[in-house]
């Protein structure tokens, strides 16, 4: 398994969790998240209030990552089933890593 693939895995495992500091600590600090609902939101501390958004606003959300696939040492896509409590979504997140944190996260949901 690649450091990507351990990486996402791990972005994967903390999201299920709905670890907060967790996620926080893979995020680098000029990380950005393009959410087809929210549009672009730049900044570490501006993506973690969304994702705790996201967490108090679906307490009964479960996240399921389906398959992770990586393109070099750069970019990996972790398919996912979300299910909010009342549908079950499907999508992908294409994340863009440096140094080994999240950069860029852009999420599609279907």
């Amino acid at each position: 398994m690649s450091q990507l693939e351990i990486l996402t895995q791990k972005y994967a495992d903390v999201f299920c969790k709905r670890d907060l500091l967790a996620v926080a600590a893979l995020l680098h600090a000029e990380t950005s998240l393009h959410d087809p609902g929210a549009g672009l939101i730049k900044g570490k501390a501006a993506v973690l209030a969304f994702v705790e958004g996201l967490f108090k606003a679906m307490p009964k959300m479960r996240f399921t990552a389906n398959n992770i696939l990586v393109t070099g040492d750069v970019a990996s896509v972790l398919e996912f089933s979300l299910d909010t409590g009342e549908k079950v979504l499907q999508g992908c997140d294409i994340v863009l890593w440096d140094g080994g944190l999240i950069k860029e996260i852009r999420a599609y949901v279907y």
